[in-house]
């Protein structure tokens, strides 16, 4: 279960991508333009504790790549073989994927999803 929401934010200022809780985003002002949306936390981590993220892409089953997207109301892992998994309401795996780790996400890494 996620305890607080979480979003990666780009930030065109700066030139780097952060990690920002509800409640900072609420208490902060930020300058309208300044900031890109790079995905929500989706409550998992990989099996060396690294955040999940909506846009991430993760490596499953050791070998096999999937890219984490919203879809439908749940958060989706969308397989190389085009099969999708939707998410439980509780916010855990399906049973039939181990996720072994994140190796990059859709911004930085576009790359990953050709191999």
């Amino acid at each position: 279960m996620i305890n607080e929401k979480k979003f990666r934010l780009f930030d065109k200022d700066r030139d780097i991508t952060q990690v920002y809780t509800l409640n900072e985003l609420i208490s902060k002002t930020f300058r309208r333009g300044k900031f890109e949306y790079r995905g929500e936390f989706i409550g998992l981590k990989d099996k060396n504790g690294k955040e999940i993220y909506e846009s991430d892409i993760i490596l499953y089953d050791n070998d096999k790549k999937a890219k984490v997207v919203w879809k439908k109301g749940g958060f989706v892992f969308v397989y190389e073989d085009n099969v999708e998994n939707i998410l439980s309401e509780s916010w855990y795996a399906p049973a039939d994927v181990k996720i072994t780790e994140v190796i990059g996400n859709i911004y930085e890494n576009k790359d990953l999803l050709n191999n």
